[in-house]
């Protein structure tokens, strides 16, 4: 995986990485190869200081610089709400096949993954039994499966399409988001969010938006955040495009 992606951007006569997370290089193998093909780069933006302090560890004499997702250049759709309270889970741990019990353990500190996975699925239980006019807001398909076999709240239909996945999230009154990118659509939003970090990443983005976050299978208080900074961080998007265009234009 790691192999094909850095394809695209090594080999040719200019390489550029724009907004991109680093969730970090376990094996010997990605270490030696991101060490080869990073300080090759012309352009290396992330998205937050992890991703750049996981970079670092392994690559010499690279420049790295912390923008934002590219994903905060939406704008909210701004459609009357309906008083809902959105709600965003994925399935997760058992469920989240690209990840082996080990990579669990290594990336996310989750030694017991059964036990875990048991947590997070109660959790999610109490928290749509403990909310007012819940909606469910699949962001892909397998978040709606597990929304229809484990909770017994109303399910939107997954549609393939980030237009009307935003304008679903624009007329909640709030949001309960675990995927990465609920938790950035309820911030270009303005809605009060309680943001469940099943991955690092998200707890990242939750930090740069001065809300908390919880880890999914620990004891989740069921109270909203506002998030805040969100024109700051559409700011740090837009530094993406504007360093690449710097950079062509020196070239």
């Amino acid at each position: 995986h790691l192999k094909n992606r850095l394809k695209y951007v090594s080999g040719g006569k200019t390489g550029f990485i724009l907004g991109v997370g680093a969730p970090g290089f376990q094996s010997k193998e990605a270490r030696s190869i991101v060490s080869q093909v990073l300080p090759q780069i012309d352009l290396i933006t992330v998205r937050d200081e992890w991703s750049k302090r996981n970079i670092e560890s392994v690559c010499d004499n690279v420049d790295v610089t912390v923008t934002a997702c590219p994903v905060f250049l939406f704008e909210d759709p701004k459609v009357a709400s309906t008083g809902k309270t959105g709600i965003n889970f994925r399935p997760y741990f058992r469920e989240k096949e690209d990840m082996s019990k080990q990579e669990l353990k290594t990336h996310f500190d989750y030694e017991d993954t059964q036990g875990a996975t048991t947590a997070y699925i109660e959790n999610a239980q109490q928290i749509c039994e403990n909310i007012d006019d819940p909606i469910f807001i699949p962001f892909t398909p397998k978040d709606e499966y597990f929304a229809r076999k484990y909770l017994n709240i109303p399910t939107y239909n997954y549609k393939f399409s980030v237009k009307k996945t935003l304008r679903r999230v624009s007329r909640t009154e709030r949001m309960v988001a675990t995927r990465y990118h609920s938790l950035i659509f309820a911030a270009l939003c303005g809605k009060p969010t309680l943001a469940i970090a099943y991955e690092p990443k998200v707890q990242q983005v939750a930090e740069r938006l001065d809300i908390p976050s919880y880890k999914p299978h620990k004891d989740i208080p069921v109270q909203f955040s506002k998030p805040s900074n969100r024109s700051q961080l559409q700011n740090s998007a837009r530094q993406n495009f504007d360093l690449l265009f710097n950079n062509l234009r020196n070239k």
